[in-house]
């Protein structure tokens, strides 16, 4: 969250741990596996940048799964793509769950698709025909010259590809880099596949299939643009090119899965849920040691300094921001002496509780370490707090005069920051317009609650629409991201200028900045406006000036 270097480090970390080398599990056994119990219920607002579905690692007999869509949970029950899935109700994007199940006895994370297919069934009524169909997809192949691969120097060492940081490092404040450097070891080409399409799906909106008939493990540096809109951007084609590969649209057999009938929202639970599942307590770490710093920075980090060593440093009102991720604006009533004094945390992360493969380090859990995070502030800072509405500034979505395309009810809605084919994409040609986002067949009120998912870190509260407009319709917004207008000094600590705000001499190119609320207004002939209303807050009751002793 903006406020904090939280996207950032948990982007780069997440680089550096967890693209590991994925390879296509093994299709479940095939037997009747359901969950003991399960409580559904929408998803609580989240203070998070956009709502997103994780699933928590599975520990002693409950599976956790937040923010979860229909079609998330249908696309993990049957291990397809969302764009694998046809059919199903209005909501099935757009609606948020939180599900905690009691699992079996035995239970491995094998068996996790085919209970959510039985969940599904039983819940929400799925009724559902798949299978292998040839569906698009994207072709890794080799290219005209030879490939510039290494054959890998430790065939025993971990498959993954390490983000390098830059040298010199940038300041504490930069946003992260657009044009970064992995240095991949030990990676077959279908390894690579793989992990190509988590960190280039700007790029690529169907999987990746590896042709290259390349055999064994190679070692190579990759260096690519992940934003699209990055200045002198490297497009993941251009950087396979430069290894003597290339990339192109293709078909490939994919499951397909084809919804023929489901409820739109899911049964009840069970009289007795509480009973059946008490909430589980937080997780937290082996041991924490907390000391005093003298560093000057007060703003909240966070490092891996091995797979199981976690460094967290910044001052109490920071680590909060860090813990729930959420911006500072939104924390009340802190304590003045929680901004003063900077504290640094080392902390053990615990052994997980489920096989490991051998010479292969656990995955890092970023959501578990954040619980963590908040359980120790609890703990040892004393830290009690609640979340209500409070007054505060917050969008709302009036009608203005509308310009707005009536959608082919036939197609399903949705919302994503792809650009249709055969569509240009705006930020290419501009390099300060990095958002965008694209959405079929949505009513204003999806619209509405979507707007923070791509705002760029700009809106940090739920959008009200207020424009009373009723009906389906396909819209099309691109504008100017948070760190962008940072950086030419069109924002400060996080505040936006309103819309038509004169742009500044001598910051890059402000002319062609694209506001958020000028872009609303001139795309979709409505009005953005901030003003004053409620909005959910996070208050702190109490919390010590220091913490208990280690």
């Amino acid at each position: 969250m903006h406020g904090t270097p939280i996207g950032a480090m948990l982007f780069s970390t997440f680089l550096s741990t967890s693209l590991v080398a994925q390879t296509p599990q093994p299709a479940p056994a095939a037997k009747p596996v359901a969950f003991l119990a399960a409580d559904i219920h929408p998803s609580p607002f989240s203070f998070q940048q956009g709502s997103y579905y994780h699933e928590a690692p599975l520990i002693g007999d409950r599976l956790v799964v937040h923010q979860a869509t229909p079609l998330d949970l249908i696309t993990r029950a049957y291990q397809a793509e969302p764009d694998a899935v046809t059919g199903g109700p209005p909501g099935l994007e757009f609606d948020h769950y939180e599900i905690v199940a009691k699992t079996p006895p035995g239970t491995t994370a094998a068996d996790t698709p085919r209970m959510l297919q039985s969940l599904l069934a039983d819940r929400f009524k799925l009724v559902v025909s798949h299978g292998m169909k040839p569906l698009p997809a994207f072709v890794l192949r080799v290219g005209n010259t030879v490939p510039k691969l290494k054959p890998a120097a430790d065939t025993n060492a971990e498959s993954n590809c390490r983000y390098i940081p830059p040298d010199p490092p940038p300041p504490p404040s930069s946003p992260f880099p657009s044009t970064i450097l992995l240095k991949c070891s030990n990676m077959t080409m279908e390894q690579f596949a793989n992990a190509l399409q988590d960190f280039g799906s700007a790029y690529v909106n169907h999987p990746i299939k590896d042709e290259t008939g390349l055999q064994g493990a190679w070692d190579f540096d990759f260096r690519f643009s992940w934003q699209p809109s990055a200045p002198d951007r490297i497009s993941i084609f251009d950087a396979l090119g430069k290894l003597g590969l290339k990339l192109e649209p293709g078909t490939a057999p994919r499951m397909a899965v084809a919804i023929t009938s489901m409820l739109d929202t899911p049964t009840p639970n069970a009289p007795n849920i509480d009973k059946l599942l008490p909430p589980a307590p937080l997780p937290s770490f082996e041991v924490a040691v907390i000391r005093p710093t003298k560093s000057d920075n007060k703003e909240a980090q966070a490092r891996l300094q091995s797979y199981d060593q976690v460094i967290f440093s910044g001052t109490e009102r920071r680590l909060i921001s860090l813990a729930w991720d959420i911006s500072e604006k939104t924390i009340l009533n802190a304590p003045p002496y929680t901004d003063d004094k900077v504290w640094e945390i080392s902390a053990k992360l615990p052994t997980p509780n489920t096989p490991q493969l051998p010479g292969k380090r656990p995955q890092v859990d970023f959501d578990q370490v954040r619980l963590m995070l908040q359980g120790l502030l609890i703990e040892r800072f004393g830290l009690k707090q609640h979340i209500e509405d409070r007054p505060g500034n917050a969008y709302t979505l009036y009608a203005g005069t509308p310009r707005l395309k009536k959608a082919d009810l036939a197609n399903r809605a949705s919302c994503t920051s792809r650009v249709p084919p055969g569509e240009k994409d705006p930020r290419t040609s501009n390099p300060l317009v990095t958002q965008y986002m694209h959405c079929n067949n949505v009513t204003i009120d999806q619209f509405a609650r979507e707007l923070q998912r791509y705002s760029g870190f700009i809106i940090k509260t739920p959008v009200l629409n207020n424009s009373g407009i009723e009906g389906r319709y396909d819209l099309t917004l691109s504008f100017t991201g948070l760190h962008q207008l940072e950086m030419l000094g069109l924002a400060q600590g996080g505040a936006t200028p309103p819309a038509g705000a004169p742009r500044p001499e001598g910051a890059g190119d402000p002319a062609a900045v694209v506001l958020l609320q000028d872009a609303v207004a001139k795309q979709l002939g409505l009005k953005l406006v901030l003003e004053k209303r409620p909005i959910p807050a996070f208050v702190v009751d109490s919390m010590q000036d220091k913490p208990t002793e280690n």
